[in-house]
């Protein structure tokens, strides 16, 4: 069987990644960096403030006087001057365009051509009257100013001069970002970030730090956060890759893919792109194909222009031109397919239909790979039970409509189970699968015509149910002999079977597991009419039988209802008499026992002897009472044996009615004089026993007179 060319023979790992990485893009040295000492200008005066703590330096005013005038000024001091300089405070005099400076004190000028232009405080920051300029610079600031074109910086403290080509350009503070004044520039990069500038054209990125530059050929580029995935900064490229990314870039034409760290290039031949993410299933960068196989999938790819299915799970990297990867698929896909290479998995149940060089070759359950031109696979072909269901237009709700043998037209549903036993066979001599279903379909609904056109509707009729548009009517057998012949469609089935089971067997490879017919109905519409009307007069005729039945059943029930009436009614007269016997003996024993002690009580009162002959009569009387007591017991016992036997016997029941009738009969007898004679033989006994009533003559005796 052939193979498909697995990982090994694949060599698809991909090789490490390595570039010139430039270092010194991110530096904290600079060629034309400067000390700041260098470029700061000290301050050229004292604050008067230190003179008063160090007599031998001279106040402010006089140090300002002496560094601004000339040896002789027009103003002098005069206690009739007309202006008065007030202690930390100068004054100004236009001298012929000379700018002279007077201190504390009352000052008058002679001199025409001489003027105060005005006195000021030395608290203000800056005095500027033509060449003068006076300027304080406070603590944690610079002073930016000009000095015959020249930039400098001025540091803390104050500044004087009386110079024409000097000019203060502006005050700022000491940690701004970036500090520019003509060719000074001041950098200060705090912690965690960069500074981009460029060098005499060279591109550079500055750490945190300060930098001073006194440079023509210097620009600064502004600030980075330097914790950003992507810094550019003219050729430089400074890349950091999170671990859950994959960054592509094209270097000198190049392709990479960078994976978790931190890059540096200084070249103007690079290309970045956008970052992919590391779960991704495929990273396509120009030639370079990333991808990702998971457990329960199969990749499927080209190399070489050959078709390649990897297997086996885990993340390959290639860089080749030569290589594409397609798609990713689950194991679960029974049919994979890639040019000619083949993955095809068989279940249980089923057989895969394929050709080999245009041989049939049928796949049994398993899983094959194959990679050959010559093979060729067609489909799948279930082996499992089916059912195709038999109707004229091949639709599922369709009826087969078939003649009888007498020419009434019937429609039929019915369904066939198959199973393909020899799929070779069935392949090779019917075709696919809608080829086989229209055979069965085709040879199930020719048999059935037959079967049916053989029998007639009587024989239909012997069915259970009849359906008579797409109502269920009763329908019983049309002859006496149905019960004793199959059911009409178990003949169907039976013969059905026997025709095509075999014969399908042996020719196509084919087995008619079985038929099920669901529907039956009339085509004719007044013929089922007719025999519709005729099953429900059937129907009512085992109806009325029914009925006649229970009748006589309830008749029965009745007769056995009265008779247990009548056997309670019976037991319950009985008990009432035991009853009634007892409470009369109750009634005698009482009375006899209250006569007793009422005897006892006037005996008491009598003398001794009359107490003796009052006990005799009393015990006299006790006997009397109790064998009265026992006769009535007596009587009573006999009368509830008597009316247990008359109960549980039938003749009994006919002597009560005899003894009822018994007074009305004398009655009528006594003006008639008969003779009776009762027979005493052994074999009349029982029966004279059972006529000795009262008033009629014992067995042997002759009645001559109706009195006796």
């Amino acid at each position: 069987m052939e193979q498909i060319l697995n990982l090994e023979q694949l060599s698809l790992h991909g090789k490490e990644i390595i570039m010139e990485q430039d270092e010194n893009a991110i530096t904290d040295k600079l060629n034309s960096e400067t000390p700041i000492e260098q470029l700061l200008v000290a301050p050229n005066v004292n604050d008067a403030n230190a003179a008063d703590h160090n007599p031998r330096v001279k106040s402010l005013d006089k140090q300002i006087v002496e560094l601004v005038n000339a040896k002789h000024i027009s103003p002098f001091l005069s206690l009739v001057g007309t202006v008065v300089i007030k202690p930390y405070r100068i004054g100004i005099y236009d001298h012929n365009g000379v700018v002279e400076i007077v201190g504390e004190g009352r000052w008058i000028s002679l001199n025409p051509r001489a003027r105060c232009v005005g006195v000021y405080s030395l608290n203000e920051a800056q005095i500027h009257y033509n060449t003068f300029t006076f300027v304080r610079i406070n603590k944690g600031q610079y002073g930016l100013a000009l000095d015959s074109g020249r930039p400098i910086v001025l540091s803390e403290g104050i500044h004087v001069r009386n110079n024409l080509l000097f000019q203060v350009i502006s005050i700022v503070d000491v940690n701004k970002e970036y500090i520019n004044h003509r060719t000074i520039h001041i950098i200060r990069v705090p912690k965690g970030q960069y500074a981009k500038i460029i060098e005499n054209n060279i591109p550079k990125i500055l750490k945190s730090g300060l930098y001073v530059v006194n440079s023509n050929y210097f620009v600064y580029g502004g600030l980075i956060d330097m914790g950003a995935p992507y810094i550019c900064h003219q050729t430089i490229h400074v890349l950091r890759v999170t671990k859950d990314q994959i960054r592509p870039l094209t270097v000198n034409n190049k392709p990479y893919l960078l994976k978790e760290g931190s890059y540096i290039f200084n070249t103007q031949l690079i290309t970045v792109f956008d970052p992919a993410k590391v779960t991704d299933s495929l990273i396509k960068h120009s030639t370079i194909s990333r991808f990702r196989i998971n457990n329960g999938e199969i990749g499927l790819a080209w190399c070489d222009n050959k078709p390649v299915m990897i297997q086996e799970p885990g993340v390959y990297e290639i860089d080749s031109p030569n290589f594409i990867f397609v798609k990713t698929v689950l194991t679960t896909e029974k049919y994979i397919q890639l040019g000619s290479a083949k993955r095809i998995v068989v279940y249980d149940g089923e057989v895969g239909v394929s050709y080999n060089d245009g041989k049939l070759d049928v796949l049994q359950p398993n899983t094959y790979l194959f990679d050959t031109t010559s093979r060729i696979f067609t489909n799948f072909l279930s082996t499992q039970q089916m059912t195709q269901s038999l109707s004229d237009d091949n639709s599922k709700n369709s009826t087969i409509h078939c003649d009888t043998k007498d020419f009434v037209e019937v429609g039929i549903h019915a369904s066939v189970f198959y199973r393909i036993t020899d799929a070779a066979r069935a392949i090779t001599v019917v075709g696919n699968e809608e080829k086989i279903k229209e055979l069965i379909r085709e040879t199930s609904i020719a048999t059935l015509q037959g079967i049916i056109r053989s029998s007639s509707l009587n024989d239909v009729a012997q069915s259970k149910t009849v359906h008579i548009q797409g109502e269920i009517q009763s329908a019983n057998s049309a002859s006496s002999n149905s019960a004793q012949c199959p059911a009409f469609f178990d003949k169907v089935h039976d013969d059905f079977m026997a025709r095509l089971h075999e014969s399908f067997i042996q020719r196509y490879g084919i087995e008619i597991a079985n038929i099920r017919i669901e529907n039956f109905k009339i085509i004719n519409v007044e013929l089922a009419k007719n025999i519709q009307s005729q099953a429900l007069n059937t129907a009512k005729t085992q109806n009325d039988l029914a009925n006649l039945e229970g009748q006589q059943k309830v008749q029965t029930a009745s007769q056995q209802r009265d008779a247990d009436v009548m056997r309670i009614k019976a037991s319950a007269e009985a008990d009432k008499l035991t009853t009634e016997t007892k409470a009369k003996n109750n009634a005698v024993l009482t009375d006899a026992q209250a006569r007793a002690d009422s005897l006892k009580i006037i005996a008491k009162a009598e003398t001794e002897a009359q107490l003796i002959r009052a006990d005799a009569e009393a015990k006299s009387r006790i006997m009397i009472a109790e064998s009265e007591a026992k006769a009535i017991e007596l009587k009573a016992a006999a009368e509830l044996k008597r009316a247990q036997a008359l109960q549980s016997t039938q003749i009994g029941q006919q002597l009560a009615l005899l003894q009822e009738q018994m007074p009305t009969i004398g009655d009528a007898l006594k003006s008639v004089q008969k003779v009776i004679y009762m027979p005493t033989d052994g074999d009349m006994s029982g029966l004279l026993k059972l006529f000795t009533l009262p008033g009629m003559a014992q067995p042997g005796m002759i009645l001559n007179d109706h009195k006796k």
